[in-house]
């Protein structure tokens, strides 16, 4: 929805990406997601801080160098609408591991259809890290 962005940008009102459940259910959940869950999530969603907004695309940039040291996890969500595949891979080649993708799976991973998935790929992560003495 290219006019919706443009208005929201022009007026620094993110709410304006979300004024529908369909608008929510686009950017933020699955397309099976079920109608009930939608009008749920859609209830709850509101304008972000549009200054954090820019802040995230361009003033405050994170530095991968620095956690290179640090067992990283990236994740993503396949259908995800706002950080589509190319951008999680883009972000794990830059702090130097492997993706892990979850299907079937939007931008909301805790509150979409198949969120289990998500919690499941973590738990198997975690389970790869080396346990501590201390």
């Amino acid at each position: 929805k290219p006019g919706t962005f443009a208005a929201a940008n022009l007026t620094g009102d993110l709410g304006r990406l979300v004024g529908t459940p369909e608008l929510v259910r686009t950017l933020f959940l699955s397309e099976g997601v079920s109608p009930d869950l939608l009008h749920r999530v859609a209830a709850q969603v509101g304008p972000e801080s549009y200054r954090a907004f820019v802040d995230m695309l361009a003033l405050k940039r994170p530095k991968p160098a620095r956690a290179r040291r640090v067992p990283m996890l990236v994740l993503g969500a396949a259908d995800d609408w706002i950080f589509p595949p190319r951008d999680i891979e883009a972000t794990a080649a830059a702090y130097a591991t492997s993706p892990v993708m979850v299907d079937d799976l939007a931008h909301d991973v805790m509150l979409d259809t198949n969120w289990e998935r998500a919690a499941e790929a973590v738990e198997a992560w975690l389970e790869t890290l080396p346990v501590s003495d201390g």
